[in-house]
């Protein structure tokens, strides 16, 4: 599958994603419970047989307004990210050694925060590394150009989104007897698996990353050593396609009146409707800052930390 290239566009692929997946499963239960109805999103035309129309009536943001937003690398050696997947932690974990082992220290008296040197100087730098720099010169300083602000990347944190849906069963042909019978087992079934399944699994893209944040990632993996074998290992899983579960919940929100209000827009007869919700966790991905001086306090140079093992042994 391929990855979109902005977080608008996976946003975008996601929702599709999640409404195919969810009329799928939907579907999927009709035929298991032997009932003849399709599932569509939109009312069908004159003339078509029984479907199950799952209408979105309205989209709710679940979570906080804001986006917030956690520093990824550099990250000091015991730090735990929960909502960060695995691999990106891997990714974080190897660049930042990556960074505490082959980029200039700091002057133990020159301003700034933690051991790196805020602006180190490329013919410094791994060639891999130095080579990336002087492809993005918005990140080069200094007269000649020739130091670079050191690399700051942040993980987005995802938001909840959930989309209420009402479900109707119309029929279009006049072929079908009984039609309230029909109306109320699809109903009664898409009910059940609501209760009973809870959510539906879907494949989505990776999340998107920038192509300068991937060149940078490719340029860490290319230093080599554990540390570049770590982020090579990493950097391929986290290019892979996404097991995403949508999740369900039923709702009780539509009132007679406003039942009747949306059968009279649709033009159809008044019928009982089901109605509940998906949710999707959207907008989650890393992003790759100009450079920042890094709070490193809490991470050393490793033959520092050797050094304080060998004292504490």
């Amino acid at each position: 599958m391929t990855a979109p290239v902005s977080p608008y566009g996976h946003v975008s692929r996601t929702m599709g994603i999640g409404r195919e997946g969810v009329h799928r499963w939907a579907a999927d239960a009709m035929g298991q419970a032997g009932l003849d109805v399709a599932v569509s999103g939109e009312v069908p035309a004159e003339g078509e047989s029984p479907t199950l129309v799952m209408l979105p009536y309205q989209v709710v943001m679940e979570s906080k307004a804001a986006v917030p937003r956690v520093a990824l690398v550099p990250t000091s050696k015991d730090a735990e990210r929960e909502s960060v997947p695995a691999p990106w932690m891997q990714i974080a974990r190897g660049m930042t050694g990556v960074l505490l082992e082959h980029f200039p220290e700091r002057g133990r008296r020159s301003p700034g925060l933690g051991p790196l040197h805020p602006a180190p100087k490329l013919d410094l730098l791994p060639k891999p590394i130095a080579a990336w720099y002087r492809e993005h010169d918005r990140f080069l300083i200094g007269k000649e150009r020739s130091a670079g602000r050191l690399p700051s990347v942040m993980w987005r944190h995802p938001f909840s989104l959930a989309i209420r849906f009402a479900a109707f069963v119309v029929d279009r042909s006049g072929s079908v007897g009984a039609m309230d019978l029909l109306r109320l087992q699809a109903l009664g079934v898409l009910a059940a698996g609501i209760r009973m399944e809870r959510y539906v699994q879907v494949t989505v893209p990776a999340v998107p990353v920038d192509p300068e944040l991937a060149g940078l990632i490719e340029a860490f993996a290319a230093v080599g050593g554990d540390e570049g074998d770590q982020i090579a290992s990493a950097w391929k899983a986290v290019r892979r396609d996404i097991e995403l579960a949508v999740g369900l919940t039923p709702h009780h929100e539509l009132t007679d009146d406003d039942l009747a209000r949306v059968v009279h827009t649709l033009g159809i007869p008044m019928q009982a409707a089901l109605v509940f919700s998906i949710r999707l966790s959207l907008g989650a991905g890393p992003e790759l800052g100009e450079g920042a001086l890094p709070h490193l306090a809490s991470v050393t140079k490793k033959e520092e930390v050797d050094d304080e093992e060998g004292e504490d042994g």
